[in-house]
């Protein structure tokens, strides 16, 4: 089965619907960021990247154009950035109450074999994320997240974490790619 190609508004690059994030025209003439690519109205498609909100600006004009509102792209980079955090926090619950979040600098460690990646606050000492990863092989990424370790222990149900590993499987696909996204946003 293929996966439905898209173009993105502002690089005209084509991807698939995964590698791209949908922005939304609400009734209310509000710019809504619809990560799942599920709610109804005229649509677009951006490939969340530094790039391209460096180059939203200009695109600007073509994106009213489609979407038949007024965007302003301070507020877009801003709501895009603010819904790709919340959807990996949410995720991150998800992952814990799932049981493929390992939580803990030396929990993560002893189990790099079964990670898909890692998530590192951003308060987390540097002694520590220099230590996960170089730990990491090449194929696990690591993810610096803008939250602090209060913020990410309180989403996942614990004290104060720094670092987690997230399980290789099914149900951390989505997970990881929202982490992709966020990072690439820069």
């Amino acid at each position: 089965m293929s996966k439905a190609v898209r173009s993105c508004a502002v690089t005209r690059e084509k991807g698939d619907a995964d590698s791209l994030v949908r922005l939304v025209a609400a009734p209310d003439g509000r710019v809504v960021v619809d990560l799942k690519g599920s709610l109804p109205g005229r649509g677009v498609w951006i490939k969340p990247s530094a790039e391209v909100l460096r180059r939203l600006p200009k695109a600007t004009k073509g994106i009213e154009r489609k979407l038949g509102t007024k965007v302003d792209p301070a507020e877009l980079k801003s709501s895009l950035r603010a819904s790709l955090q919340r959807a990996v926090l949410d995720a991150l619950s998800l992952a814990r109450a799932g049981g493929v979040l390992v939580p803990g600098h030396d929990r993560v460690l002893a189990a790099v074999e079964q990670l898909a990646a890692v998530v590192v606050a951003s308060d987390a000492a540097s002694r520590t994320e220099e230590s996960v990863r170089a730990a990491m092989p090449e194929e696990v990424p690591v993810y610096s997240l803008p939250c602090t370790g209060d913020e990410l222990g309180a989403r996942i149900g614990r004290g104060k974490v720094v670092v987690a590993g997230v399980v290789k499987g099914r149900l951390t696909r989505t997970l990881v790619r929202r982490l992709r996204q966020l990072s690439d946003l820069g």
